[in-house]
């Protein structure tokens, strides 16, 4: 439950009960499109200032169903695992 929609799921029904979790920006990227320039820096963002935080990324692949059919470009995927696959652990 904690790492639905933020802003419309579990979020605002429970409160305090449900887990903090880190958002990252949507990707806003069109489907079949090169990425945007400057699309990853939110989560490269995160990622910086909380690496010594996190144990997984979860993301919805291609389509954003939270919040709405989102659908985004597979260049974000393609790059985000490059960026996490480059940052040292621990």
């Amino acid at each position: 439950m904690s790492v639905c929609d933020p802003e419309g799921g579990m979020h605002t029904m429970f409160g305090q009960s449900v887990t903090p979790q880190l958002f990252a920006d949507a990707p806003k990227t069109p489907f079949g499109q090169a990425l945007i320039e400057g699309d990853l820096n939110s989560i490269e963002q995160i990622l910086i200032e909380q690496q010594q935080h996190i144990a997984a990324i979860i993301i919805e692949p291609i389509m954003q169903g939270a919040g709405g059919m989102h659908f985004y470009s597979a260049d974000y995927l393609v790059q985000l695992k490059a960026y996490a696959s480059s940052i040292e652990c621990c």
